[in-house]
């Protein structure tokens, strides 16, 4: 902030400051700017205020280019960041915005900016009917997946009320399939790097890896592409640290589920002793890895894999399905179990700690899953009502 307290943007390059201030609209100059993101081309974005409201803007090769979109109740519009192929993702205002003019409330909306065309992110993937929340960050970025009124599957990532959807383009719709389509985000580290999987047009599964708007495939080369439009096919990547270490599982040709560990593109099978199938669905930053495995008497229940040794914490009490998703750096571990007490089998969250199930379930649901959980303890899964699954986020403190 200069000596009238208005703020200016900047470009440092080569030691050298540029300073960036936001153009002038309708006769009234910017007061306040701040800019956000830079890409390789040197293409910048940020926003300013001025006696209007708060604008947008894209500055390129000099050139100021206006960017409000159209949608805003305010007209207040926050650029977040640019790619190298110049996408531009950030927010607009919804109703009721009267704070600071660079700072949006959260009836905020994200939006895609490309070639001139702003396109809406999903309103509230959380909470729309088919939302699930499915990993987390340090950073509070969640990672899920959520159904549109087709019944297409979309993958999303949802950061300070900012939603955008993650599309494999090679993705099917619903057209083709109802119950298996669509792309879903399963996972995220500290460094955005976002892993899912999506079913493709012959009704196959693969597993993939989002860094800075590119996808690439993984598809374990022992995944057999049998059980076209079932789940029991392909390769599922779920997890991600932030040293970029993938687990996940694949189907074999006699459909048995194997666990996964993708370094740096050397693939190393995980499958629990004596087990039939094993899933690996989470990864910290120490190497350890949770997930579940299946006995000769198909009893599911969790495992933990560290320094090459397996260990199996056992299953919740009155369960004979439990699965673990998620593990921080802390050991702290969360899943699913179904109680059979009940004589209901509907889900619920755990978390374990120190070798002790804790309940964690969404007041007055019919069920709870726990799918990821970062450093804060932060707790991300799902809930299911009578209209249907839709995502959460909760936080833990023992």
């Amino acid at each position: 902030m200069d000596a009238n307290y208005y703020r200016h943007g900047f470009l440092l390059d080569h030691r050298t400051y540029t300073t960036i201030d936001g153009p002038t609209i309708a006769g009234a100059g910017a007061n306040s700017t701040i800019v956000t993101g830079i890409n390789d081309n040197g293409q910048i974005v940020g926003s300013f205020g001025d006696l209007i409201g708060a604008h947008g803007f894209l500055l390129s090769q000099g050139v100021y280019t206006l960017l409000d979109d159209p949608d805003s109740i305010t007209g207040e519009t926050a650029p977040a960041g640019i790619n190298n192929a110049g996408v531009v993702v950030g927010y607009y205002g919804g109703p009721n915005v009267n704070q600071d003019p660079l700072s949006l409330s959260g009836l905020s909306r994200g939006f895609v900016y490309n070639n001139g065309v702003f396109t809406d992110a999903p309103a509230d993937p959380m909470a729309s009917v088919g939302g699930q929340a499915n990993g987390i960050s340090n950073y509070g970025l969640v990672v899920g997946a959520y159904s549109d009124s087709i019944g297409t599957v979309h993958g999303y990532a949802l950061y300070h009320g900012m939603f955008f959807t993650v599309d494999n383009p090679n993705a099917s719709i619903a057209e083709f399939n109802v119950n298996y389509n669509g792309t879903w985000a399963s996972g995220i580290n500290n460094s955005g790097q976002i892993v899912g999987y999506y079913y493709d047009i012959d009704g196959f599964t693969h597993g993939f890896l989002l860094e800075n708007g590119v996808y690439t495939e993984i598809d374990d080369p022992n995944a057999a592409p049998t059980g076209q439009w079932t789940y029991q096919n392909g390769t599922y990547a779920y997890g991600i640290n932030n040293l970029g270490q993938i687990v996940g599982y694949y189907y074999d040709a006699d459909a048995n589920a194997h666990g996964f560990l993708l370094d740096h593109g050397v693939y190393t099978e995980l499958d629990f002793p004596g087990a039939i199938s094993t899933q690996a669905c989470g990864i910290n930053d120490s190497g350890e890895i949770v997930g579940d495995f299946a006995n000769a008497g198909e009893i599911i229940q969790p495992f933990v894999l560290e320094g090459g040794e397996y260990t199996a914490p056992g299953p919740v009490a009155n369960s004979s399905f439990s699965i673990a998703l998620g593990i921080n750096n802390k050991g702290q571990i969360v899943g699913i179990y179904l109680d059979f007490g009940t004589g209901e089998q509907l889900a619920n969250g755990y978390l374990l700690e120190d070798g002790i199930y804790y309940d964690i379930d969404v007041p007055g649901a019919a069920s709870t899953s726990l799918t990821g959980i970062n450093d804060s303890g932060d707790i991300v899964g799902y809930f299911q009502d009578s209209a249907g699954d839709h995502g959460f986020r909760t936080h833990y403190s023992p």
